[in-house]
């Protein structure tokens, strides 16, 4: 009974102080922008700001992108004229986004139009720390941004839509195991009474 309890108890402290998703921090989520523009970023000098400005009746880039500091996007253009703009993937699944992320990364120092971000799509986003890079991503659905995440190992991919687990979500697994040892141990006790 001893052995099953020990086990239980180091199972519970190892879910307990190990990051879930390798490391990845959530910084924002549920933010509607469409009133003002929302500045995020890990670094004080590395900021993203989301702006809202439409074109016109039909508008199917209403997001305006702004960096600083060595913050950058996944990006497009700046070949046969077509203009760097932020680019985002359209997804019904989640996208990993790291060093091998095609086509890139660009800062935009001046608000810059990214394409079709009205449906749901993910903006990739990296910034640089001496030698390292952290990638991040920002979920937008119209005019909410659903999550801002960023991987926190250093130059290591991260898959869009994938976050920290709540607390109450952790907890209720530790209880859980807390049950299974004591229902466990209730049932040897009961079968040693039996013998």
């Amino acid at each position: 009974m001893r052995k099953l309890m020990f086990g239980v108890a180091a199972i519970s402290i190892m879910f307990a102080v190990t990051p879930a998703s390798a490391a990845v921090i959530v910084l924002a989520s549920n933010v509607n922008f469409a009133a003002a523009p929302f500045t995020f970023g890990v670094t004080s000098a590395d900021r993203f700001t989301l702006t809202y400005a439409p074109q016109g009746a039909f508008d199917p880039s209403p997001v305006l992108v702004t960096t600083t500091g060595t913050a950058a996007t996944t990006s497009f253009g700046g070949f046969l004229g077509i203009p760097l703009a932020p680019s985002v993937f359209f997804t019904d699944s989640n996208v990993v986004i790291g060093p091998g992320t095609f086509p890139g990364f660009n800062s935009f120092p001046a608000p810059t139009r990214a394409d079709y971000t009205i449906t749901l799509s993910d903006l990739g986003l990296r910034y640089t720390v001496g030698m390292d890079q952290f990638y991040g991503y920002a979920r937008f659905a119209k005019l909410n941004l659903i999550a801002v995440a960023f991987e926190t190992m250093a130059n290591t991919p991260i898959t869009s839509g994938v976050g920290v687990p709540e607390p109450a979500s952790l907890a209720l697994f530790i209880a859980g195991l807390a049950g299974f040892a004591g229902f466990a141990g209730f049932k040897r006790k009961e079968k040693l009474s039996a013998a």
